[in-house]
């Protein structure tokens, strides 16, 4: 527990007076510790007895003591929690509720290296070029990785849909409203949003007509869980110090999630911001939509092999949404080519697996996988592309990197012991000529794999034996006669 909790004990069970207990306890020793790494407001102490690091009462003490101290530490965590645990870097930007570099603050980066340095939390790598923070399994319960994935999507949906009704509204400049993506978040003063775009509504402009300045509207968004007031405690934070800035413009904030439990709708309301849902902003029908394609998306494999439509219909409930149909192609086409080759090859499939090379420890994402138990093992990388769009050499020498630490996990699999190794990359685009002339030279060289691929005119032909009508219908709208833009 921190230093003033444990002198309250003290005072109240060995009726010590206050400033007597503060001495006794500043005078700690073995075989009680002090936390190396000040964590809690004004660099109060977090004591434990040396028997109890690492065990659940020290953590459980550790992580309350944060919370309820109001540590930018203990925000960061519950702005993790609100993300399942796991989140893109620039996702985590945003919900560490600290600022980028702001004078007797700690930096977001200092936030983020010692929540590491204590353990709490830990880099983590998924797929490429996804470097994510994640909360400590050990400590907290978090998303598993078709969770995550799923989420992801469903929050780019999400964020395309926010942009796209702040456009028609006029609450922001309509070609200058930034959303985060894989690689970055927007910033506003100086903090990172989901969504952030110059306003020139009247409350939110400042001066003359000669020298106007705009306003901004900035927004956070989130898929998945109802969220309680621990949840929205960074967003509340980043908001009170921006609007305590001198110099900064007028703003306008918003939240968005599924759902809100009345103390948080409390909390936010009374902080004055826009509490919004998903539900009020674009209807019942694309809300549960929304939820529905978490669901989806996180059982795919299941979902390719039972009921594939199910995507399909998510797309039209959705398309009140603009920009979904684009945000939905990539992981609609996997499912789509886990359907066919499970129904035209037979066996089990698996649909987005990570899985980590043996002898670097860097991950590899795999699109699907078709096992045949004991006998074969086959991969197939998706790139869903405009019908004329062309896979060059640079993406097909990345693809064989990857190729090469998928191989290596298996091959180490007791499970797949005897089993013969298959890649193929599928697209619905085509491949340049070093592309091609590069899979030519590594399916002559490989004799321990098999390499194939095909292009858009063989993957619709190779899906005519599925006898599917929709699945055919579904590659011709979204990927060969409608190209998406």
């Amino acid at each position: 527990m921190r230093a003033s909790r444990l002198s309250g004990t003290l005072t109240e069970t060995y009726d010590l007076s206050p400033n007597a207990a503060k001495k006794r306890v500043s005078r700690v020793s073995r075989p009680i510790r002090k936390f190396p790494i000040r964590l809690l407001p004004k660099n109060e102490a977090f004591l434990y007895h040396e028997d109890d690091r690492n065990s659940k009462r020290y953590w459980d003490g550790l992580v309350r003591d944060l919370r309820e101290s109001g540590s930018i530490y203990g925000l960061a965590l519950d702005g993790l929690v609100a993300r399942g645990g796991l989140a893109q870097r620039p996702s985590f930007n945003v919900v560490a509720g600290a600022p980028e570099a702001q004078k007797k603050q700690v930096p977001l980066a200092g936030v983020l290296d010692n929540l590491i340095n204590t353990g709490l939390v830990e880099r983590f790598e998924v797929g490429e070029p996804d470097e994510c923070v994640r909360l400590n399994p050990d400590v907290f319960e978090i998303s598993n990785l078709h969770t995550f994935r799923a989420r992801k999507i469903a929050e780019e949906v999400l964020m395309d849909g926010l942009r796209e009704w702040t456009r028609k509204l006029g609450l922001a400049s309509y070609n200058a409203i930034d959303i985060r993506d894989a690689e970055r978040a927007p910033k506003f003063s100086t903090f990172h949003w989901d969504l952030s775009g110059p306003s020139y509504l009247l409350p939110l402009v400042s001066g003359g007509n000669e020298d106007r300045k705009p306003g901004f509207f900035v927004a956070d968004v989130f898929c998945g869980d109802t969220l309680d007031v621990p949840h929205i405690r960074y967003f509340l934070r980043k908001v009170r110090m921006v609007k305590a800035m001198r110099r900064v413009v007028p703003f306008l904030p918003v939240l968005l999630a599924d759902g809100y439990t009345k103390e948080a709708l409390r909390a936010g309301r009374g902080a004055g911001i826009i509490v919004a849902t998903t539900r009020n902003l674009f209807g019942d029908t694309v809300a549960e939509a929304l939820s529905s394609l978490i669901d989806t998306l996180t059982r795919a494999a299941a979902v390719a092999a039972s009921n594939p439509e199910r995507v399909i219909g998510l797309l039209k409930d959705l398309k009140a949404i603009e920009g979904v149909a684009g945000n939905l192609r990539g992981a609609l086409f996997e499912m789509i080519v886990g359907y066919l080759v499970r129904e035209i090859e037979g066996n089990t499939i698996d649909i987005g697996e990570i899985v980590y090379d043996p002898k670097s420890g860097r991950p590899a994402e795999i699109d699907v996988r078709r096992i045949k138990e004991r006998q074969e093992c086959w991969f197939y990388e998706c790139r869903a592309r405009q019908p004329d769009a062309l896979i060059g050499v640079g993406e097909i020498s990345t693809w064989f990197e990857r190729v090469n630490r998928i191989w290596r996990f298996h091959r180490a699999e007791k499970r797949f012991q005897g089993c013969r190794f298959g890649f193929e990359i599928w697209t619905t685009g085509l491949f340049d000529n070093e592309a091609l002339a590069l899979l030519n030279d590594e399916k002559a060289k490989r004799k321990d794999i098999e390499i194939n691929w095909r292009v858009g005119a063989e993957v619709r032909d190779y899906a005519k034996q599925a006898s599917r009508k929709a699945i055919l219908d579904t590659l011709d709208e979204h990927y060969f006669k409608h190209p998406l833009r």
